[in-house]
């Protein structure tokens, strides 16, 4: 198991790679911490992702601030155009988004019936020259009654060769979904949650899916608790006298005295 000291160091080496001087990191106890600037939104995306990549990573948290250099603003008015072509020259995103700009903070706004089209509008502009954040406030138009999507996910899990698909239940109730039960492995549960976001009309997944290691240690403590503390045997104890003892050994004593009357 690597250390905080070694973690840092991962961290530091994958960070190198953007030629990103102003990030910090902090580690304790597997939970890493970025601090200080970037020079754009794409840079910042970028250290979160490289830090993901490191393995042994527990979680990540950033505080990382972005600050364009004074030489590559544009103004608002400008990268509102350009993001306004990128949307419209993407394929995947329909007419009804649109996007405004404040401080190089680019709002995308609208209502889509799809969530891949919600990601390819975020994915169309994080990553342009100027733009510091995206926020996300498109809204998905649910389009189906919650038993339909509720068969459509469960279609969609099984239809996809999901592993574990009959052990992650699924419950939902107008657009949202919420996934519960056991999974083997955290690509069953990215999947499951991929294939839930691919229904239409699903406007909210909710993940809470246990790894099967749980299950099987809540099964044991389970059986534990039915089966209880096992004891040590008793040891024997004497059998307790009846009182019929010295009888018996009476009655012997004079057979045997009979006999030997006999014999003489």
């Amino acid at each position: 198991m690597k250390t905080d000291a070694t973690l840092k160091h991962d961290i530091e080496r994958e960070l190198h790679r953007l030629s990103s001087h102003g990030i910090h990191v902090a580690v304790e106890n597997g939970a890493a911490s970025l601090y200080g600037t970037v020079r754009s939104g794409a840079e910042k995306i970028a250290a979160e992702e490289a830090t993901r990549r490191v393995g042994a990573v527990v979680t990540s948290v950033q505080s990382l601030q972005v600050v364009m250099p004074s030489d590559c603003e544009r103004s608002d008015a400008a990268l509102a155009a350009s993001v306004r072509r990128a949307l419209r020259w993407n394929l995947l995103v329909p007419t009804s988004v649109s996007a405004k700009v404040a401080g190089g903070i680019v709002t995308l706004e609208g209502r889509v019936r799809w969530s891949f089209q919600r990601r390819a509008a975020a994915r169309a502009v994080r990553r342009m020259k100027d733009v510091a954040w995206v926020y996300d406030a498109v809204l998905l138009a649910p389009q189906t009654k919650a038993s339909t999507v509720h068969d459509a996910v469960k279609a969609a899990l099984a239809r996809r060769g999901t592993a574990d698909a009959n052990s992650i239940h699924v419950a939902s109730e107008g657009g949202k979904v919420t996934l519960s039960g056991y999974a083997r492995s955290p690509e069953s549960v990215a999947n499951a949650e991929f294939a839930a976001w691919g229904v239409p009309g699903v406007t909210e997944v909710v993940e809470d899916v246990h790894s099967s290691g749980d299950r099987l240690t809540q099964e044991a403590n389970a059986i534990e608790h039915r089966v209880g503390t096992v004891t040590a045997p008793a040891a024997e104890r004497p059998t307790p006298a009846t009182g019929n003892e010295s009888l018996v050994e009476g009655r012997g004593a004079a057979i045997a005295r009979k006999d030997d009357v006999h014999r003489r």
